[in-house]
Protein backbone atom coordinates (compact mmCIF):
# COMPACT_ATOMS: atom_id res chain seq x y z
CA UNK A 1 0.00 0.00 0.00
CA UNK A 2 1.71 3.52 -1.11
CA UNK A 3 0.51 6.38 1.31
CA UNK A 4 1.95 8.69 3.23
CA UNK A 5 0.46 8.27 6.58
CA UNK A 6 1.08 10.79 9.51
CA UNK A 7 0.97 13.51 7.32
CA UNK A 8 0.51 16.69 8.57
CA UNK A 9 -0.36 19.34 6.62
CA UNK A 10 -0.97 23.31 7.34
CA UNK A 11 -4.09 25.01 5.46
CA UNK A 12 -4.13 28.83 5.45
CA UNK A 13 -7.52 30.55 5.74
CA UNK A 14 -8.61 32.94 3.15
CA UNK A 15 -8.81 36.23 4.79
CA UNK A 16 -12.32 37.66 4.53
CA UNK A 17 -13.44 33.80 4.48
CA UNK A 18 -16.19 34.49 7.30
CA UNK A 19 -16.60 34.94 10.97
CA UNK A 20 -17.41 38.51 12.56
CA UNK A 21 -14.28 39.42 13.42
CA UNK A 22 -12.55 41.82 10.62
CA UNK A 23 -9.33 40.04 9.03
CA UNK A 24 -6.69 42.61 7.77
CA UNK A 25 -4.07 40.98 5.54
CA UNK A 26 -0.87 39.33 6.81
CA UNK A 27 1.47 40.83 4.37
CA UNK A 28 -0.17 44.48 4.34
CA UNK A 29 2.80 46.87 4.00
CA UNK A 30 3.05 48.58 7.33
CA UNK A 31 6.84 48.75 9.12
CA UNK A 32 5.61 46.35 11.45
CA UNK A 33 6.59 42.53 10.84
CA UNK A 34 3.45 40.32 9.88
CA UNK A 35 2.93 37.95 12.56
CA UNK A 36 2.26 35.60 10.32
CA UNK A 37 4.06 34.90 7.49
CA UNK A 38 5.02 31.35 5.13
CA UNK A 39 6.34 29.58 2.47
CA UNK A 40 5.71 27.35 0.13
CA UNK A 41 8.97 27.19 -2.08
CA UNK A 42 9.25 22.88 -2.84
CA UNK A 43 11.80 21.50 0.26
CA UNK A 44 11.61 24.58 2.26
CA UNK A 45 8.03 24.67 3.40
CA UNK A 46 7.59 26.33 6.83
CA UNK A 47 5.16 28.75 8.84
CA UNK A 48 6.53 31.40 11.25
CA UNK A 49 4.78 32.86 13.48
CA UNK A 50 5.58 35.74 15.53
CA UNK A 51 9.96 34.71 14.67
CA UNK A 52 9.21 31.07 15.88
CA UNK A 53 9.24 28.97 12.85
CA UNK A 54 7.67 25.38 12.03
CA UNK A 55 9.34 23.55 9.42
CA UNK A 56 8.03 19.99 9.77
CA UNK A 57 4.94 20.79 7.18
CA UNK A 58 5.42 18.63 3.78
CA UNK A 59 3.07 20.79 2.27
CA UNK A 60 1.94 23.98 3.25
CA UNK A 61 -2.25 25.01 1.60
CA UNK A 62 -1.75 28.90 0.76
CA UNK A 63 -5.05 30.91 0.95
CA UNK A 64 -4.95 30.78 -2.70
CA UNK A 65 -5.74 27.46 -3.14
CA UNK A 66 -8.79 25.78 -4.41
CA UNK A 67 -10.58 22.89 -2.56
CA UNK A 68 -10.40 20.45 -5.75
CA UNK A 69 -6.73 20.82 -5.80
CA UNK A 70 -6.19 19.78 -2.38
CA UNK A 71 -8.78 17.06 -2.95
CA UNK A 72 -7.22 16.00 -5.24
CA UNK A 73 -3.67 15.79 -3.76
CA UNK A 74 -4.48 14.42 -0.80
CA UNK A 75 -7.57 12.64 -0.56
CA UNK A 76 -7.78 9.96 -3.46
CA UNK A 77 -4.76 8.11 -2.70
CA UNK A 78 -6.24 7.44 1.39
CA UNK A 79 -9.84 6.20 -0.45
CA UNK A 80 -7.83 3.89 -1.85
CA UNK A 81 -6.13 2.57 1.16
CA UNK A 82 -9.65 2.17 2.64
CA UNK A 83 -10.59 0.35 -0.15
CA UNK A 84 -8.19 -2.15 0.28
CA UNK A 85 -9.25 -2.71 3.66
CA UNK A 86 -7.12 -0.53 5.72
CA UNK A 87 -9.15 2.05 8.39
CA UNK A 88 -7.78 5.68 7.22
CA UNK A 89 -7.91 8.72 9.15
CA UNK A 90 -8.56 12.33 8.56
CA UNK A 91 -8.59 15.31 11.23
CA UNK A 92 -8.99 18.91 10.82
CA UNK A 93 -7.55 20.64 13.63
CA UNK A 94 -7.39 24.24 15.30
CA UNK A 95 -9.59 26.60 17.42
CA UNK A 96 -12.60 28.84 16.17
CA UNK A 97 -12.07 30.69 13.06
CA UNK A 98 -9.87 29.26 10.71
CA UNK A 99 -12.83 27.29 9.01
CA UNK A 100 -12.09 24.05 9.71
CA UNK A 101 -15.52 22.52 9.46
CA UNK A 102 -15.90 24.46 6.51
CA UNK A 103 -12.72 21.95 4.85
CA UNK A 104 -14.15 18.92 6.19
CA UNK A 105 -17.66 19.09 5.27
CA UNK A 106 -18.71 22.30 3.45
CA UNK A 107 -20.86 24.91 4.70
CA UNK A 108 -24.38 23.57 2.75
CA UNK A 109 -25.88 19.92 1.41
CA UNK A 110 -23.87 20.10 -1.80
CA UNK A 111 -21.24 17.12 -2.91
CA UNK A 112 -18.89 19.41 -4.29
CA UNK A 113 -17.63 21.21 -1.11
CA UNK A 114 -15.95 20.23 1.52
CA UNK A 115 -13.45 17.23 1.96
CA UNK A 116 -15.87 14.85 3.67
CA UNK A 117 -18.88 15.64 1.04
CA UNK A 118 -16.41 14.88 -1.61
CA UNK A 119 -15.23 11.53 -0.33
CA UNK A 120 -18.08 9.99 0.74
CA UNK A 121 -19.16 10.42 -3.15
CA UNK A 122 -16.57 9.07 -4.45
CA UNK A 123 -16.12 5.88 -2.35
CA UNK A 124 -19.99 5.78 -3.18
CA UNK A 125 -19.24 5.61 -6.77
CA UNK A 126 -15.77 3.86 -6.77
CA UNK A 127 -17.96 0.56 -4.89
CA UNK A 128 -20.71 1.04 -7.39
CA UNK A 129 -18.48 0.69 -10.55
CA UNK A 130 -15.92 -1.72 -9.64
CA UNK A 131 -17.22 -3.95 -7.14
CA UNK A 132 -18.58 -6.98 -8.36
CA UNK A 133 -18.91 -8.94 -4.87
CA UNK A 134 -21.10 -8.14 -2.37
CA UNK A 135 -20.83 -5.42 0.17
CA UNK A 136 -21.97 -3.10 2.63
CA UNK A 137 -21.33 0.94 2.90
CA UNK A 138 -22.68 2.38 6.58
CA UNK A 139 -22.39 5.63 7.63
CA UNK A 140 -22.90 6.87 11.29
CA UNK A 141 -21.79 10.59 12.69
CA UNK A 142 -21.99 12.00 16.38
CA UNK A 143 -21.21 15.14 17.69
CA UNK A 144 -19.42 15.69 21.06
CA UNK A 145 -19.96 18.93 23.04
CA UNK A 146 -19.96 19.95 26.64
CA UNK A 147 -23.90 19.86 27.04
CA UNK A 148 -23.09 15.89 25.73
CA UNK A 149 -23.49 13.78 23.02
CA UNK A 150 -25.47 14.26 19.85
CA UNK A 151 -26.56 11.18 17.20
CA UNK A 152 -26.65 13.81 14.22
CA UNK A 153 -28.46 11.03 12.60
CA UNK A 154 -31.47 11.53 14.55
CA UNK A 155 -31.01 14.82 15.40
CA UNK A 156 -31.35 13.06 19.10
CA UNK A 157 -29.25 13.98 22.44
CA UNK A 158 -27.12 11.02 23.52
CA UNK A 159 -27.07 12.02 27.22
CA UNK A 160 -29.80 11.43 29.39
CA UNK A 161 -31.01 14.00 31.69
CA UNK A 162 -29.14 15.29 34.95
CA UNK A 163 -26.06 14.10 33.14
CA UNK A 164 -22.60 15.80 33.98
CA UNK A 165 -20.67 15.37 30.93
CA UNK A 166 -16.79 16.05 29.38
CA UNK A 167 -17.72 16.20 25.28
CA UNK A 168 -20.11 13.94 25.51
CA UNK A 169 -19.59 10.37 27.17
CA UNK A 170 -21.34 11.13 30.29
CA UNK A 171 -21.79 7.84 32.45
CA UNK A 172 -25.58 7.83 31.32
CA UNK A 173 -24.80 8.39 27.55
CA UNK A 174 -26.55 5.99 24.66
CA UNK A 175 -23.14 6.48 23.32
CA UNK A 176 -20.22 4.72 24.42
CA UNK A 177 -16.93 3.95 23.51
CA UNK A 178 -16.31 0.23 22.91
CA UNK A 179 -12.14 -0.03 24.17
CA UNK A 180 -12.41 -3.67 23.99
CA UNK A 181 -13.06 -3.33 19.81
CA UNK A 182 -9.86 -3.70 17.53
CA UNK A 183 -9.82 -0.51 16.86
CA UNK A 184 -11.95 1.03 19.69
CA UNK A 185 -15.02 2.67 18.01
CA UNK A 186 -18.22 4.37 19.67
CA UNK A 187 -21.13 2.74 19.46
CA UNK A 188 -25.08 2.97 20.48
CA UNK A 189 -25.48 5.57 17.43
CA UNK A 190 -27.92 5.34 14.54
CA UNK A 191 -26.01 3.98 11.47
CA UNK A 192 -27.55 4.34 7.42
CA UNK A 193 -26.97 2.02 4.65
CA UNK A 194 -25.55 3.84 1.54
CA UNK A 195 -27.94 2.70 -1.01
CA UNK A 196 -28.50 5.17 -3.21
CA UNK A 197 -28.15 9.01 -3.07
CA UNK A 198 -30.93 9.53 -1.03
CA UNK A 199 -28.86 7.60 1.58
CA UNK A 200 -25.73 10.12 0.96
CA UNK A 201 -28.27 12.82 1.21
CA UNK A 202 -29.48 11.75 4.84
CA UNK A 203 -25.43 12.00 5.71
CA UNK A 204 -25.00 15.57 4.15
CA UNK A 205 -28.24 16.52 5.73
CA UNK A 206 -26.86 15.20 9.31
CA UNK A 207 -23.41 17.11 8.92
CA UNK A 208 -24.90 20.33 7.69
CA UNK A 209 -27.07 20.79 11.01
CA UNK A 210 -24.31 20.68 13.21
CA UNK A 211 -24.70 22.92 16.58
CA UNK A 212 -22.77 26.11 16.40
CA UNK A 213 -22.66 28.68 18.98
CA UNK A 214 -21.75 32.21 17.97
CA UNK A 215 -18.67 33.77 19.73
CA UNK A 216 -16.71 36.83 18.93
CA UNK A 217 -14.19 35.13 16.61
CA UNK A 218 -16.36 33.37 14.08
CA UNK A 219 -20.25 34.07 14.21
CA UNK A 220 -21.03 30.43 12.80
CA UNK A 221 -18.08 28.91 15.43
CA UNK A 222 -18.46 25.20 15.92
CA UNK A 223 -17.85 24.56 19.90
CA UNK A 224 -18.02 21.16 19.61
CA UNK A 225 -15.99 17.96 18.03
CA UNK A 226 -17.24 15.94 15.19
CA UNK A 227 -16.86 12.11 14.11
CA UNK A 228 -18.46 10.60 10.66
CA UNK A 229 -17.24 7.51 9.97
CA UNK A 230 -17.97 5.56 6.93
CA UNK A 231 -17.55 1.81 7.59
CA UNK A 232 -17.20 -0.90 4.56
CA UNK A 233 -17.98 -4.40 5.00
CA UNK A 234 -16.98 -6.73 1.75
CA UNK A 235 -17.14 -10.53 1.42
CA UNK A 236 -15.27 -12.65 -0.80
CA UNK A 237 -17.80 -15.47 -1.60
CA UNK A 238 -15.30 -17.82 -2.16
CA UNK A 239 -13.63 -17.76 1.33
CA UNK A 240 -16.51 -16.60 3.09
CA UNK A 241 -14.81 -14.15 4.61
CA UNK A 242 -15.30 -10.46 5.17
CA UNK A 243 -12.66 -7.61 5.44
CA UNK A 244 -13.71 -4.54 7.20
CA UNK A 245 -12.32 -1.04 6.66
CA UNK A 246 -13.24 2.53 7.99
CA UNK A 247 -12.97 5.68 6.74
CA UNK A 248 -13.02 8.35 9.86
CA UNK A 249 -13.59 11.96 9.29
CA UNK A 250 -12.77 14.01 12.57
CA UNK A 251 -13.33 17.96 13.42
CA UNK A 252 -11.88 18.83 16.72
CA UNK A 253 -12.93 21.92 18.06
CA UNK A 254 -10.71 24.44 19.76
CA UNK A 255 -10.81 25.71 23.52
CA UNK A 256 -11.52 28.88 23.12
CA UNK A 257 -13.91 30.65 25.64
CA UNK A 258 -14.39 26.98 27.24
CA UNK A 259 -13.44 26.50 30.39
CA UNK A 260 -12.63 23.39 30.52
CA UNK A 261 -8.96 21.34 30.95
CA UNK A 262 -6.86 19.74 27.95
CA UNK A 263 -6.90 16.35 29.94
CA UNK A 264 -11.00 16.62 29.89
CA UNK A 265 -10.57 17.93 26.37
CA UNK A 266 -8.76 15.22 24.99
CA UNK A 267 -9.72 12.46 27.73
CA UNK A 268 -12.96 11.22 25.83
CA UNK A 269 -11.48 11.85 22.45
CA UNK A 270 -7.94 9.33 22.80
CA UNK A 271 -10.06 6.15 22.29
CA UNK A 272 -11.17 7.01 19.09
CA UNK A 273 -8.18 8.47 17.77
CA UNK A 274 -6.16 5.61 18.40
CA UNK A 275 -5.14 4.93 15.68
CA UNK A 276 -4.17 7.66 14.35
CA UNK A 277 -2.02 8.47 17.49
CA UNK A 278 -0.14 5.20 17.49
CA UNK A 279 0.35 5.36 13.53
CA UNK A 280 -1.35 1.99 12.94
CA UNK A 281 -3.52 3.79 9.94
CA UNK A 282 -2.89 6.06 7.22
CA UNK A 283 -4.06 9.32 8.38
CA UNK A 284 -4.07 12.95 7.79
CA UNK A 285 -3.96 16.00 10.13
CA UNK A 286 -5.00 19.30 8.56
CA UNK A 287 -3.82 22.38 10.77
CA UNK A 288 -6.58 25.04 9.75
CA UNK A 289 -4.29 28.41 10.64
CA UNK A 290 -6.04 31.63 10.51
CA UNK A 291 -4.06 35.02 9.25
CA UNK A 292 -6.18 37.42 11.10
CA UNK A 293 -4.04 39.06 13.91
CA UNK A 294 -6.68 38.44 16.37
CA UNK A 295 -5.99 34.69 16.16
CA UNK A 296 -2.52 34.62 15.48
CA UNK A 297 -1.42 33.93 18.66
CA UNK A 298 -3.62 30.76 19.14
CA UNK A 299 -1.87 29.23 15.94
CA UNK A 300 1.20 28.75 17.86
CA UNK A 301 -0.89 25.54 20.12
CA UNK A 302 -2.10 24.36 16.89
CA UNK A 303 1.10 24.14 15.25
CA UNK A 304 2.85 22.27 18.42
CA UNK A 305 -0.10 19.99 17.67
CA UNK A 306 0.49 18.90 14.43
CA UNK A 307 4.43 18.71 15.09
CA UNK A 308 3.46 16.16 17.83
CA UNK A 309 0.96 14.02 14.99
CA UNK A 310 4.23 14.29 12.27
CA UNK A 311 6.53 12.78 14.87
CA UNK A 312 4.27 9.43 14.69
CA UNK A 313 6.14 6.31 13.93
CA UNK A 314 4.10 5.00 11.20
CA UNK A 315 3.34 1.13 11.11
CA UNK A 316 -0.11 0.11 9.45
CA UNK A 317 -1.85 -2.45 10.03
CA UNK A 318 -2.59 -5.25 7.30
CA UNK A 319 -5.91 -5.70 6.39
CA UNK A 320 -7.74 -8.95 7.78
CA UNK A 321 -10.54 -10.82 6.95
CA UNK A 322 -12.77 -12.56 9.24
CA UNK A 323 -14.80 -15.39 8.41
CA UNK A 324 -18.60 -14.08 8.29
CA UNK A 325 -20.07 -16.92 10.82
CA UNK A 326 -17.60 -16.12 13.54
CA UNK A 327 -19.12 -12.34 13.29
CA UNK A 328 -22.35 -13.64 13.51
CA UNK A 329 -21.69 -15.54 16.18
CA UNK A 330 -19.81 -13.01 18.08
CA UNK A 331 -22.67 -10.00 17.50
CA UNK A 332 -25.40 -12.87 18.89
CA UNK A 333 -23.22 -13.48 22.24
CA UNK A 334 -22.35 -9.92 22.63
CA UNK A 335 -26.28 -9.67 22.27
CA UNK A 336 -27.27 -12.05 24.69
CA UNK A 337 -24.79 -11.22 27.03
CA UNK A 338 -25.71 -7.89 26.96
CA UNK A 339 -29.41 -8.69 27.69
CA UNK A 340 -28.75 -10.43 30.69
CA UNK A 341 -26.72 -8.02 31.96
CA UNK A 342 -29.26 -5.17 31.42
CA UNK A 343 -32.22 -8.03 33.09
CA UNK A 344 -30.41 -8.05 35.77
CA UNK A 345 -29.43 -4.05 36.29
CA UNK A 346 -31.56 -2.04 37.54
CA UNK A 347 -30.12 1.38 38.24
CA UNK A 348 -29.07 3.16 35.73
CA UNK A 349 -25.10 2.88 35.39
CA UNK A 350 -22.21 3.59 33.16
CA UNK A 351 -22.25 -0.05 32.59
CA UNK A 352 -26.03 -0.24 32.05
CA UNK A 353 -25.28 1.85 29.15
CA UNK A 354 -22.64 0.38 27.67
CA UNK A 355 -24.95 -3.09 27.39
CA UNK A 356 -27.43 -0.62 25.77
CA UNK A 357 -24.91 0.10 22.96
CA UNK A 358 -23.67 -2.77 22.81
CA UNK A 359 -27.49 -4.39 21.83
CA UNK A 360 -27.30 -1.67 19.30
CA UNK A 361 -23.99 -2.44 17.64
CA UNK A 362 -25.04 -6.27 17.68
CA UNK A 363 -27.95 -5.58 15.87
CA UNK A 364 -26.19 -3.76 13.08
CA UNK A 365 -23.62 -6.20 12.85
CA UNK A 366 -26.12 -9.18 12.37
CA UNK A 367 -27.72 -6.62 9.54
CA UNK A 368 -24.72 -6.11 8.16
CA UNK A 369 -24.28 -10.02 7.49
CA UNK A 370 -28.01 -10.80 6.66
CA UNK A 371 -27.48 -8.22 3.85
CA UNK A 372 -24.27 -9.48 2.50
CA UNK A 373 -25.38 -12.47 2.69
CA UNK A 374 -28.87 -11.83 0.48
Amino acid sequence: MEDNGGMSVVRLKPLGAGGCCVESSAESKTDASPPLTYNIAPGNKSITVYNKTWSYPKHVIPPTSFQEETYDKFVPVRIQSCLEGFNVSIMAYRQTGSGKHTYNYGTTVTPNYGIFPQSIIEIYNKLKEARSTPYVLMASTIELAITGAVDMLTGESASREGETCYWGLSQGSKIQVNVSSNPPKAIGQSCIVLNDESDILKIFQAISSRNTAGTEMNDSSSRSHCFAWLTLFALDPATDKVQTSRFQFVDLAGKKGTEISFRKYIGELVPLLSESLTGTAPSLIIVCLSQAPANVMQCKFALDFGATFNKLIVNFKKPKFVNIQSIEKKATEAKETAEGALARSQAQSKTRSLREAQIVDADYLLMVVEMLRS
